[in-house]
């Protein structure tokens, strides 16, 4: 009988679909004690969470919940047709564009993973708001289930998108206009599989408040404006090709401090949280190096360089485009292993 190992940090909302799949499916996955190592060893992107299945390893939050719904087609929760299935991945992908990053933009810096930014933190509120404005509409006609006639992987993944806005940060107010959602996520909460997994819900009823943060109410965002050239004399291209090509130059740190503008850009340093798990300098190497690969997609905004020092201690200091490192934190989920 085949074994499975899910390595996820503990209360993950990543791995909250595939447990939920898994009980709802009656296959049984164990969870192993989190080692961000392995998990960098295991992943082809360093990334949790990661699914050992006895001789291969899957990764990524929503193929691996794929594959445990698949595992039994008779419980119906992977879609009745291929229709009901594409409408599932629509509804997935839908939980990864327009929910999740203004989701832990929200509730992050709460938790303590991330610095809070009120520019940031407005933003959040109102794009998780139109998220929920698109939710509200698909379920405005009384639908207990955004796809077919039975609970899906669908509701699985957005209803554990939502799990943390809705406990720590949505209060009553903020949810107002959104009363079928309200409906369709309790009804969701409460069945046993999930309850087996997250445990009972308790709605948010006071919105929780990073340090520093003035509570402002959602509202439409305005609309984007004009671009305009940056009056800013910091070329970070110029700048960067200097530094790739002599990074130890004294004059090239000279050329940074003649141009840097403090005013349109930020510096920030950065310490791994987990060091005390590195056991061997290739493995901490190879977190490093995903970490890298992983900002490559914000490289135009941001340039940073990262050390592994004394006790195989990871550090990096990087500069960021703008008042805080906000880009990186939507582009690379290893952000949330390192204090900024």
């Amino acid at each position: 009988m085949p074994s499975y190992t899910l390595h996820a940090p503990p209360g993950s909302f990543r791995a909250f679909p595939i447990l939920i799949s898994a009980e709802y499916n009656g296959i049984d996955i164990q969870v192993a004690e989190f080692d961000a190592k392995q998990v960098a060893e295991l992943s082809p992107t360093g990334k949790a969470p990661v699914l050992e299945t006895g001789k291969h390893v899957l990764f990524s939050s929503h193929a691996i919940a794929r594959y445990v719904t698949n595992l039994r087609r008779d419980t119906g929760i992977c879609g009745a047709s291929i229709l009901e299935s594409a409408s599932i991945d629509a509804w997935m992908d839908f939980a990864s564009a327009e929910l999740e990053l203004p989701s832990c933009v929200w509730f992050y810096p709460v938790a303590g993973y991330m610095p809070f930014n009120q520019d940031a933190y407005l933003k959040a509120k109102n794009d998780f708001a139109r998220g929920l404005a698109t939710l509200e509409s698909h379920l405005l006609s009384g639908r207990e289930y955004l796809v077919g006639d039975q609970l899906t992987l669908a509701d699985i993944v957005v209803v554990s998108t939502l799990l943390y806005p809705l406990k720590l940060v949505a209060d009553p107010e903020y949810l107002a206009p959104y009363p079928n959602v309200l409906r369709w996520f309790k009804a969701s909460v409460t069945q046993a599989e999930f309850v087996a997994v997250i445990g009972t819900t308790e709605m948010c009823k006071k919105e929780l408040l990073a340090a520093g943060c003035s509570k402002t109410k959602a509202q439409p965002a305005p609309a984007a404006p004009e671009t305009t050239s940056s009056s800013s004399s910091f070329d970070l291209n110029s700048w960067k090709s200097a530094y790739v090509a002599d990074p130890t130059s004294k004059g090239t740190m000279e050329q940074f401090w003649s141009s840097y503008d403090k005013e349109e850009w930020s510096i920030w340093r950065c310490n791994y949280d987990y060091a005390e798990d590195n056991e061997d300098l290739e493995a901490t190497k190879e977190i490093v190096t995903s970490f890298m690969k992983n900002t490559e997609s914000v490289k135009d905004s941001c340039f940073g360089v990262m050390h592994v020092c004394g006790k195989l201690e990871i550090e990096g200091l990087w500069l960021f485009k703008g008042a805080d490192p906000e880009v990186i934190f939507g582009a690379n989920e290893d952000t949330s292993w390192f204090t900024w």
